[in-house]
């Protein structure tokens, strides 16, 4: 089973979306380990997601 199906077992999932380096390095940092903390089972940075939208001509 993929690791998304699996984190979907349940019907739904904690995917965090983080902007890492914003502010710095050591809050990126500490929001991940909070986010998987507190059941996170994928963490994104939100940057790589608009970077990725716009490539895909979506706005």
């Amino acid at each position: 089973m993929s690791k998304i199906k699996t984190a979907f077992e349940n019907g739904k999932a904690f995917i965090a979306f983080i902007t890492c380096g914003d502010p710095n390095l050591e809050t990126t940092a500490a929001a991940v380990r909070a986010a998987v903390e507190n059941g996170a089972g994928y963490i994104v940075d939100f940057k790589v997601v608009v970077s990725m939208r716009g490539r895909a001509g979506i706005s």
